[in-house]
């Protein structure tokens, strides 16, 4: 750990109260828990009842699977006209199951014929809901789940790139997954029309689940897609607190002491989430339970305060 000291003297303090000023590097720590989001895209079109049940008959092995985990989920319809989930689902929610089954059927079943997965996800990406749904530190998981082909007419490597500086992997549980039959279960399609689906499932290193597959299979299948969603979960890396107290040397006005670190304030008299002065050490203690927020890279922890 880095640690950096400088005196500031104002105009108006120069002979009196000098501004001393301690700034110390943050490192970052990696957590033993793991994180990962994943927004669902459904085709809510007339053909995807069944597939939308089914979906929602394994909300519990789906969230059993991720227990270990800190996860959020949403989805998003096929649908140009709704591309926002009515919620997001995370670690904290209540009744997490019941509210994950509600979200695979939401959308329904009478939206547009026309299947716009790439495009809606890129609209997706502009939305404010997808700041607090992708976080930083958090791999991301897409799961798209249709009996049509696709027609956004947006190449796949595009759609990886708008996800650029972070990598992303997409899921693709649609008719003939990765199988090598040419003709499918989806009348009048053939493998072909859904390779936009598997080139970009492929380069993306995601799973496929044939849609075309019986329950029992289908589920193993989808269980299997949780765990290895779980062993993509990546590590959570969080700022560490850089000092545990201050000793200081001089007499200060403790009104005059500002402790943060870039916009996060830790504020005074909490023993455990703040700070504290010892007068009998003459120090200044930060709590042990004192989370620091994320910040912009290089942000220092600053520790200022006025020389009696």
């Amino acid at each position: 750990m880095k640690f950096i000291f400088t005196i500031l003297l104002s105009m108006q303090a120069f002979a009196f109260n000098p501004t001393v000023t301690h700034e110390y590097e943050v490192d970052y720590r990696l957590s033993p828990t793991k994180a990962v989001d994943i927004l669902f895209v459904i085709d809510n079109s007339g053909s995807m009842a069944k597939h939308q049940r089914f979906l929602a008959s394994m909300a519990k092995d789906l969230l059993g699977a991720l227990n270990t985990v800190d996860y959020q989920i949403a989805a998003i319809s096929t649908d140009e006209k709704q591309i926002l989930s009515p919620y997001i689902i995370d670690l904290a929610t209540q009744d997490s199951i019941t509210l994950l089954k509600s979200l695979m059927t939401y959308y329904g079943i009478e939206g547009s014929p026309n299947e716009y997965i790439f495009k809606n996800v890129k609209n997706y990406l502009k939305s404010n809901q997808a700041t607090k749904l992708f976080r930083k530190n958090a791999n991301t998981e897409i799961i798209m789940i249709t009996d049509e082909y696709e027609q956004s007419e947006i190449l796949p490597q595009d759609v990886i790139d708008l996800f650029s500086p972070k990598s992303v992997v997409f899921n693709g549980i649609i008719p003939g997954g990765d199988g090598n039959d040419d003709q499918i279960c989806t009348l009048g399609q053939t493998m072909e029309d859904f390779a936009t689906y598997r080139d970009i499932v492929i380069m993306t290193h995601g799973n496929m689940i044939d849609l075309c597959n019986r329950e029992d299979i289908k589920s193993e299948e989808y269980i299997k897609l949780a765990k290895s969603i779980i062993k993509r979960a990546a590590p959570i890396s969080t700022p560490a607190l850089p000092i545990q107290y201050l000793d200081l040397h001089q007499n200060i006005n403790l009104d005059s002491v500002q402790i943060s670190y870039g916009t996060q304030v830790i504020p005074r008299g909490d023993l455990h989430h703040g700070w504290v002065y010892d007068s009998i050490l003459n120090r200044i203690i930060l709590g042990k339970k004192i989370k620091l927020t994320e910040q912009t890279k290089g942000t220092k922890f600053i520790i200022k305060y006025d020389v009696l």
